[in-house]
């Protein structure tokens, strides 16, 4: 298994970054690399969505199941993009004075015979990097674009009407 991080800071309170991450309805209009997202269930604690994600001119559908706990969105995929035996994690929340630090936290068990298939096909000159790094850096990408979509959604400034 593998496992990464990415961590971004958003001038914003916990609870509205957390509303923002928990609301999946507008990702596909801040994300680029999610091209739609269908909810299958969602309560106030449990989301189970199908998700279609570009990467490199590839598409891929794959469910993921994300529970609510505290200050945390765990995540964990049954069926997962096939680059993927096995994907799971969680966003977690943190204050941090007039900040909120967003954490994302990704496990991974790579499927490398699908991998190298694939990364081949899609992108010969890359190959010097080896296909645990070309995968970690995909999913390092997608899921740093995301929070920076919501950052600057998040931080852009209100706008003020004049009566």
């Amino acid at each position: 298994m593998d496992s990464f991080e990415v961590e971004v800071a958003i001038k914003a309170e916990r609870h509205a970054v957390l509303e923002a991450f928990w609301d999946l309805e507008e990702w596909p209009k801040l994300a680029s690399h999610v091209r739609a997202i269908q909810m299958l269930y969602c309560d106030a604690n449990v989301q189970v969505l199908m998700m279609e994600v570009e990467t490199k001119g590839r598409v891929d559908r794959f469910q993921s199941v994300r529970i609510l706990q505290a200050n945390s969105i765990y995540f964990f995929q049954p069926t997962p993009p096939p680059m993927l035996a096995r994907h799971h994690g969680s966003w977690r929340f943190e204050e941090n004075g007039a900040e909120t630090l967003v954490i994302s936290q990704h496990v991974l068990d790579i499927n490398l015979a699908f991998a190298e298939r694939s990364l081949t096909a899609i992108n010969h000159a890359e190959n010097s990097l080896d296909l645990k790094s070309q995968i970690i850096s995909l999913l390092r990408n997608n899921s740093l674009q995301t929070m920076l979509s919501l950052k600057a959604r998040l931080e852009k400034p209100k706008e003020v009407y004049a009566s």
